[in-house]
């Protein structure tokens, strides 16, 4: 393999990608080849290996980014150092994501089946979970509407009666509300832990 099917190869990896981030992703190895010079360019190609898996790696560290934005250290060059960041994502987006992560990754297949076999089931619990108490706040919050519409309905009958349905149905709307609130955001925050915890056990790049 020559330079030019190197990066005709990860050009070919890299398809998916934003344009932006190819170029980046290229520009990087070329400066990379550069530096070593002609002399060692077989070198440089041993050293680096498949471009394929190089372009596999980049896509999913690109995917990874979207959960949690790349925070290169101040020393640190590569690929994705200066590339675009893509669009965050939060809940379940994310969580799918990182699947896509994962099989986007250099890793075997059946490894990155295992891991997504875990995450959806992971899913599927705290969706039951949540579901739950979405159900327990929709119904407070309806019951408590319908106790305001009886008890509007009772005020031309008996003042008193109507009131204190009001006033219930008021507090038991209220206390809905006040669940479903903080269950909203407590699903999205799991389910981007989840997804968080996927991409830096998997496809985060290895520090060495």
């Amino acid at each position: 393999m020559t330079r030019l099917d190197f990066f005709m190869r990860l050009r070919e990896g890299l398809h998916r990608l934003p344009p932006e981030e190819i170029e980046n992703a290229v520009r990087y190895y070329v400066e990379y080849f550069d530096e070593a010079g002609p002399e060692n360019e077989q070198r440089v190609l041993e050293e680096l290996g498949d471009p394929m898996k190089i372009a596999q790696q980049i896509t999913a560290e690109y995917m990874v980014r979207a959960i949690e934005p790349y925070r290169p250290a101040p020393d640190e060059q590569g690929p994705e150092a200066a590339g675009p960041q893509p669009p965050r994502k939060s809940g379940l987006s994310a969580v799918w994501i990182a699947i896509l992560a994962v099989f986007a990754s250099p890793i075997a297949l059946p490894v990155a089946i295992a891991i997504a076999a875990v995450a959806f089931a992971l899913v599927v619990v705290v969706a039951c979970v949540f579901l739950s108490f979405f159900g327990v706040s929709v119904g407070m919050m309806a019951g408590g509407v319908f106790g305001m519409v009886v008890g509007i309905l009772c005020l031309s009958a008996h003042v008193p009666t109507g009131v204190c349905a009001i006033g219930s149905g008021m507090v038991v709307s209220g206390v809905g509300l006040l669940l479903f609130l903080p269950t909203v955001w407590l699903t999205r925050a799991t389910f981007s832990g989840i997804a968080r915890l996927i991409s830096r056990r998997v496809v985060r790049r290895d520090a060495a």
